[in-house]
């Protein structure tokens, strides 16, 4: 059958085309990692202090949260509290939280003096496992490109030098997952994973738009509908044990996210400290953000609704 029809299945050989390409992806991916981990080594040298961490650019929320979110006195993410002005709970999804946690359970046999770094270490090697999973995850999806896109992202300089800024792998890798499930004609498989990957981050729920896109077009509502029910499934069976039994902790991500300020990785950070004042207007730069992106989001599904017939969603 033809590769545009969605009732398809997978391409036959892709499969036996990865396998032969694994320990090339893999090796290169685990390099990387390494060399990312050795770029953090002059701030872990350093206890990670802030100034040194700044000037040596390489800076990681990883370990200066372990112990500022109180896991270094074995508190729950969501469930327990820390002193704090801003919030009081961890400000990360329930998925991240809980990646959070089970580390947090691996670092107790460590020396209690010890425990910080064996926390931020047994975090990479989980985090270098994950971009490992997301190399071979696009090699996967992308077919007869297999080694070429599974390359471009192991050699990624943004894999080498953000992957252990912070916990985004976690999402990266089951939103590559679920793009591998979707392209092996599984829209509820995908589903699922997508809507653990909004669990963790909640940048991948822009994933379900051009996928919706494709699904209108094909007109295949069934797909549509396993792909919608999988990701809502998911999402809820992660997060609502803690909405019921920790709202406040649960609610700080979405309130935190909708009232900070610019942060230091961002554009508008430079503009504010050279003399562009008006961009720290929170609100305004909010709704502007967000205007442009809906708008953007809506030339994409009249581009995507005008365009010839491509059958690309899976029955």
């Amino acid at each position: 059958m033809s590769a545009e029809d969605p009732a398809a299945p997978a391409p036959a050989g892709a499969g036996g085309r990865l396998r032969g390409l694994v320990p090339v992806l893999t090796g290169v991916t685990s390099l990387v990692c390494l060399l990312g981990w050795l770029q953090k080594q002059p701030c872990a040298t350093a206890g990670f202090d802030f100034v040194k961490t700044t000037t040596r650019a390489c800076y990681t929320d990883i370990y200066p949260l372990y112990f500022v979110r109180g896991l270094n006195e074995n508190k729950i993410p969501y469930f327990d509290s820390f002193a704090g002005d801003t919030f009081r709970y961890v400000e990360y999804p329930v998925l991240s939280g809980a990646f959070m946690q089970v580390v947090n359970w691996l670092v107790q046999p460590f020396d209690a003096g010890g425990r910080g770094m064996a926390f931020y270490n047994v975090t990479v090697v989980l985090l270098a496992v994950l971009a490992v999973v997301t190399v071979l995850a696009t090699a996967y999806a992308a077919g007869r490109r297999s080694l070429r896109a599974g390359l471009m992202v192991a050699l990624s300089p943004s894999l080498l030098l953000t992957a252990y800024i912070n916990w985004d792998l976690l999402a990266v890798g089951l939103t590559a997952l679920a793009v591998a499930a979707w392209s092996r004609r599984a829209p509820a498989l995908a589903g699922v994973l997508l809507g653990l990957a909004i669990a963790a981050k909640f940048y991948p729920v822009l994933f379900l738009w051009p996928l919706v896109l494709l699904c209108v077009r094909a007109g295949r509502w069934r797909a549509l509908g396993r792909l919608l029910a999988g990701t809502a499934a998911s999402w809820l069976a992660v997060n609502l044990p803690v909405m019921l039994f920790a709202w406040d902790g649960w609610l700080t991500f979405y309130s935190f996210s909708r009232t900070r300020g610019i942060d230091w990785g961002s554009i508008f950070y430079f503009l504010q400290d050279h003399g562009l004042a008006s961009v720290a207007e929170r609100d305004q730069l909010n709704l502007v953000g967000t205007g442009t992106f809906a708008l953007l989001a809506l030339a994409i599904g009249v581009l995507a609704l005008a365009a010839p017939a491509v059958r690309a969603c899976p029955s």
